[in-house]
């Protein structure tokens, strides 16, 4: 039942991971990033490569003070 798999991949500032429930077709991914992108350009990729039938997303914009 939470048979699934679960990647990270380091970037110099950033990561991204990945986590699967392949039995319940559920895939939840994180982007941290120190870069200028916004919510819509990663929802639009994701979107793309895994066209799901739904979409929740949370957009938080973290450690501002420490950007510059």
């Amino acid at each position: 039942e939470k048979a699934g798999l679960t990647g990270y991949l380091p970037l110099i500032e950033s990561g991204i991971s990945i986590h699967t429930l392949t039995n319940k077709r559920f895939v939840t991914v994180d982007v941290y990033t120190c870069g200028l992108v916004t919510e819509q350009v990663v929802v639009d990729y994701l979107q793309s490569v895994y066209t799901p039938t739904k979409i929740t997303s949370k957009f938080l914009v973290r450690g501002e003070e420490y950007n510059g």
